[in-house]
């Protein structure tokens, strides 16, 4: 791809941002005189497109200076520059075009990946009266109408007169148009534009107003109040005016147009966490090990080429100390950080450290920001104002222009692929990123995923492994409690009779608790006992989940795929029956039976249900934290990262819930997530004990987690993996059908079917595949949408890509308005 500028280049090719995946490919536009070298590779601009030329924006990613003959004939010019101070520099658009062949998306999606949505506002087209209209004769009833909506209200959006006149007024427009009646222009509304602070002062004319010596007109009486405040205070912001006099906006307009008062902006850049207290830094002594750990990792470094490196510690092996080292050398040569963790709810801990270390050189990206917080921090990362960039998973797209190293923490976990257009796996877009800047990624777990483990000890990446607990402290002892016998004996409580007897000794030494369950919710279902009848979504084929209110007595049913709620029925649905029964647990239930159990004791509970406000993840974890709780329990985001000296006791209240799942990948994650909340516990002066309940206690997969063995793990899951060929011996296609018209989705299913067998039989015969299905997904409806699913095992290279886009290519153009195709290699799940 030529990226140089070339100042006299008449033509431009570029992609557009909003086609679909038929229409994706290079355009080529002619560049007016007054837009030369001013628009260059990377840059955002508006064209036309269509037969009715609909404004659309575009991004430049080349500039030529000469084109065929009948490219010339028929190239439209581009209308506009999008932003001149915004633009994409060689390394991001080289990443475009690495998405987009990667995981099949558009160019883009994979643009508004890359770049805050709030860089791109809304883009509307505007008509404006230009002259009167001649006698009446001239034009169809149908322009008069168009012709005096605008007049009415002009400028009007073209939205608006299409919602009014339907698709049909286009042609009514193209012939005020062409006739010089109504003009038509382009205005972009800024979705997350600059925030300034405004200081209102009293200007010359306003004093000599005030002092009588000025003959002009006199100000109103609100006008004169605030004049005369000024007067006596000099410069203030307008926040202050509001606090002292309402929304005073009009006034202030009034008399800055009259030049009676004058108004300053100052930039203000919206910092969420500047008022959050930070962590006390401490000195980041390393142990012996850890500095063995961290040599190796310098040399990679230092090396000068692009490495790779998995840091494999167990839990409370001290690795961030280890990656706090390396940072503080990345940046001491110059360059930049980018650290990924795989949780909003682990920001707190790791921004409050790493911020107490580089004070305001810390930028923080997550999805909980606001969109223009997220333009806020892009904008000073642009602009080399921070060294280290924090955030989740989109994170790794920061415009660093001096990237040293991408530390991917906790790399393991799902959350860093995308299961949205575009499906990137955030260690791969490290990996290109680091390749270009010949940096270092490294990836740190104490459960690595196979496949990242695999390459290490095949020397893809290099192994360096933590095998202590820093600072002496000990793995917590580690109880499987057999739930067979407890369920033998009649008791079906969350909390079986060993958890209970454990954490009454905690409680009594006055020492915290964290338990987890990946359920949210009382019940897990509401079924009838007499005809099996369990209560559904209506609009998912998925059952209820029954949720409590809080300090209510009655609860209500939610499906936890679409959002839907009801009351609880009084009978049974189906047979009538007033005996319904409440089976499973979730956090709710499990908490419920802790406050009965230990009426004293004080619960902090952490999920979905309880952290839908903005600050929710931190002030339960600084609550907790601070001793303001014993027990914690929740959710995944529990089990991961956080560090609570004060926890001597971790449970896991049923450990068999991920184990059973129709999905490869179930025994990874399972001794994933139980060695992750086993090493909550004993972090700090005390040691722990954990728990881990289970209806299958001999399972190799709980006994080798209990015991912290990731490495015979290892073995047993490789060599399932190799026997059955799943990653990393092959890739995976998953392709999804989706459609709300269910005769229409299996038609249309049957015929993408015959398509790739038609095609790997014609012309791509020599690209080796294993197909399966078509088949339902695990839940087939959602939202009054159906979904059918393929599998498709192959090696991922140009060829096989090739045949993945060309089916979506051709059956993106024949998707009907309620029907959607899309294609995620090497999903989180099955």
């Amino acid at each position: 791809m030529n990226t140089t500028d070339t100042p006299g280049a008449a033509y431009a090719s570029v992609y557009l941002l909003d086609a679909p995946p038929h229409l994706d490919r290079p355009y080529t536009y002619y560049i007016p005189p007054d837009l030369r070298g001013l628009i260059h590779a990377g840059s955002f601009a508006v064209v036309p497109f269509g037969g009715g030329n609909r404004r659309q924006f575009a991004l430049v990613v080349d500039i030529v200076e000469e084109v065929s003959d009948n490219i010339k004939e028929i190239a439209k010019p581009i209308l506009s520059l999008l932003y001149e101070d915004l633009s994409l520099d060689s390394e991001l658009l080289q990443l475009c075009g690495f998405l987009r062949e990667q995981t099949l998306c558009t160019e883009g999606a994979a643009v508004r990946t890359i770049m805050p949505a709030a860089a791109f506002g809304k883009l509307n087209e505007l008509y404006r009266t230009a002259a009167p209209l001649p006698s009446p004769d001239k034009y169809r009833n149908t322009e008069m109408l168009v012709y005096n909506a605008i007049a009415a209200r002009e400028p009007i959006t073209l939205s608006r007169l299409r919602s009014e006149f339907g698709p049909s007024i286009l042609r009514s427009l193209a012939v005020l148009e062409r006739d010089g009646m109504i003009t038509r222009s382009l205005e972009i509304e800024d979705h997350g534009g600059q925030l300034y602070r405004e200081t209102i002062a009293l200007t010359d004319a306003g004093e000599a107003l005030l002092a009588g010596k000025s003959t002009g007109r006199a100000p109103g009486p609100r006008q004169l109040v605030l004049m005369q405040s000024l007067q006596k205070t000099g410069p203030v912001s307008y926040d202050r005016l509001k606090e002292q006099f309402g929304d005073v906006r009009n006034q202030i307009k009034t008399m800055a147009a009259r030049e009676l008062i004058s108004v300053t902006k100052e930039p203000v850049f919206r910092d969420p966490y500047a008022d959050r207290a930070d962590l006390p830094p401490d000195d980041n002594q390393l142990s012996e090990a850890q500095m063995r750990a961290f040599d190796s990792i310098a040399a990679l470094y230092h090396s000068g080429e692009a490495k790779a490196a998995l840091l494999h510690g167990i839990t409370g092996s001290g690795k961030t100390r280890v990656i706090k080292a390396v940072m503080d050398m990345v940046i001491a040569s110059g360059r930049q950080v980018i650290m990924l963790i795989p949780e909003i709810s682990l920001t707190p801990q790791t921004i409050g450290y790493f911020r107490a270390c580089y004070q305001d050189r810390v930028a923080v990206v997550h999805s909980a920001l606001t969109p223009a917080e997220r333009f806020d921090m892009w904008k000073r990362i642009k602009r080399g104002e921070v060294d280290i960039c924090i955030g989740t998973r989109s994170a790794v797209f920061v415009p660093f222009s001096r990237l040293g190293m991408i530390v991917i923490d906790e790399e393991q976990e799902h959350t860093y692929k995308s299961d949205m257009s575009p499906h990137y796996h955030a260690r791969d877009v490290a990996r290109f990123r680091c390749a270009y800047h010949k940096a270092l990624m490294l990836l740190a777990s104490a459960t690595p995923s196979v496949e990242s483990y695999y390459k290490a000890k095949n020397g893809v990446y290099s192994l360096i492994e933590l095998n202590e607990r820093y600072g002496g402290a000990r793995l917590p002892e580690v109880i499987i409690a057999d739930m067979r016998q407890d369920s033998a004996e009649g008791r079906l409580s969350p909390i079986g009779s060993v958890l209970k007897q454990e954490l009454t000794a905690n409680l009594e030494r006055q020492e915290q608790a964290v338990f987890f369950l990946n359920r949210r919710g009382y019940n897990n279902f509401v079924s009838c006992p007499l005809c099996g009848e369990v209560i559904m979504c209506p609009h998912c084929s998925i059952s209820m989940t029954y949720h409590t209110r809080k300090g209510q007595k009655s609860g209500y049913l939610a499906c936890h795929y679409c959002g839907y709620t009801q009351s609880i029925p009084e009978k049974c649905p189906s047979c009538g029956s007033e005996h319904l029964r409440y089976m499973g647990f979730g956090t709710q239930k499990a908490e419920d039976e802790l406050q009965q159990l230990f009426p004293d004791a004080r619960l902090l509970r952490m999920d979905a249900d309880t952290t839908g406000t903005k600050w929710a993840y931190e002030d339960i974890i600084d609550a907790f934290r601070r001793g303001d709780a014993d027990i914690l329990i929740g959710t995944q985001m529990v089990s991961k990262g956080h560090d609570f000296p004060g926890v001597t006791l971790s449970g896991v209240l049923s450990a068999d819930a991920a184990l059973y799942i129709d999905d490869f990948r179930a025994n990874e994650r399972t001794f994933s997530m139980i060695t992750q909340v086993l090493g909550r516990a004993g972090r700090g002066d005390k040691p722990g004990r954990a728990v881990i309940q289970t209806f299958n206690p001999d399972h190799p997969t709980i006994r080798a987690a209990a015991a912290q063995d990731y490495k015979t793990f290892y073995q047993n899951e490789i060599a399932m993996r190799r026997a059955l060929v799943f990653p990393p011996f092959c890739d995976i296609a998953l392709i999804t059908i989706i459609s709300s018209m269910e005769p229409e989705l299996l038609h249309f299913t049957e015929a993408l079917n015959q398509y790739i067998k038609d095609a790997l039989f014609y012309y791509y015969k020599d690209v080796p595949v294993e197909c399966f299905g078509p088949f339902e997904a695990p839940v087939y409806r959602v939202n009054e949408k159906y979904r059918m699913r393929m599998v498709i095992k192959f090696r991922s290279h140009s060829r096989s890509r090739a045949l993945l886009r060309d089916i979506l290519s051709e059956f993106s153009e024949k998707l009907s308005k309620t029907m959607t195709v899309t294609i995620d290699i090497n999903p989180s799940s099955l």
